[in-house]
């Protein structure tokens, strides 16, 4: 057998030592154990080993361009064996898996789940091979990676940054309302919701359509909570209105009184001196007189 050492200083101990550093560079390169992939929308990401910052400062791994992200956001790290994780950057709005806000604890990541950053979502696999979407891009998520994911595009017509707020973040608490958690889409929405209340109160400056959504989620807010606060919200949001609700919203207003364990009662017949001085239609007379009937049933059933 010819002995190894006259290959040291050769060409043929150069070239060994050139494919066993080429072997260990692909190696390093190459993800730890399993392989792990995120999904957002059509557009597949390989994740290597590593930590990477998702936010909207141009100098995260990940960038979200989204209203809702913050500057450093949050931070997914992926360590051997393929051990996923997220953790919040302590970011104004939050960081949901599976619908649930995580708070500041490290959560363990696993195949199936969704985590939203703002109000885009991305989807977890592990070791499933090929993404279940055709013709996805792939990109790959390692330490020199400056990925720029595009928020989804939201068409409102009024552009002031409370009606923007409001319609991006509404579309986070509806998942979290879904998913039967109704103190995380409270904590995401009760800002947001205050704001166009004083706009309405001082500024008038918020439309119709913004204070409708404001009074749809007030209401969903005191049925899932219980809190009479929120009822009492949606009724402000009518006086600051100073027109006649809908025979859908007065419906909302009823069946949720009757979950709530109180309401203010000088809200809703402040509420109906409204309408009968600013809207003396017959329309209006009407429902002062619906409004009227409810906050007597409400008093009746006080504890």
């Amino acid at each position: 057998m010819e002995p190894w050492f006259p290959l040291l200083g050769g060409q043929g101990w150069t070239r060994r030592i050139h494919s066993v550093m080429s072997e260990r560079k692909k190696d390093q390169r190459r993800p730890i154990g399993v392989s792990v992939r995120l999904r957002y929308k059509t557009r597949g990401i390989q994740v290597f080993p590593g930590e990477y910052v998702i936010g909207r400062s141009r100098g995260c791994h990940v960038i979200i361009d989204d209203d809702l992200v913050s500057r450093r956001h949050a931070c997914l790290s992926l360590e051997e064996p393929s051990r996923l994780a997220l953790r919040d950057l302590g970011s104004r709005n939050g960081v949901f898996v599976n619908g649930r806000r995580i708070g500041e604890d490290t959560r363990g990541l696993a195949d199936g789940d969704i985590f939203a950053i703002g109000s885009e979502e991305l989807y977890v696999y592990v070791d499933t091979g090929d993404l279940p979407v055709p013709d996805v891009l792939v990109d790959r998520l390692e330490d020199s990676s400056r990925l720029v994911l595009k928020p989804s595009v939201v068409t409102v017509p009024e552009r002031t940054e409370t009606t923007n707020d409001l319609d991006l973040i509404g579309a986070v608490a509806d998942r979290a309302l879904l998913a039967g958690h109704p103190r995380d889409a409270e904590k995401l929405l009760e800002m947001h919701l205050r704001s166009v209340l004083v706009d309405s109160q001082s500024f008038g400056r918020t439309s119709a359509r913004v204070r409708h959504k404001a009074f749809d989620y007030a209401l969903r807010l005191a049925e899932a909570t219980a809190k009479g606060e929120w009822f009492d919200y949606a009724v402000d949001i009518l006086c600051s209105d100073k027109s006649v609700c809908s025979q859908a919203q007065f419906s909302k207003l009823q069946k949720v009184a009757k979950v709530v364990p109180c309401v203010d009662i000088r809200r809703l017949r402040r509420y109906t001196a409204i309408l009968r001085a600013d809207a003396p239609s017959m329309a209006g007379i009407r429902m002062a007189t619906l409004i009227d009937a409810l906050a007597g049933q409400s008093e009746r059933d006080r504890p």
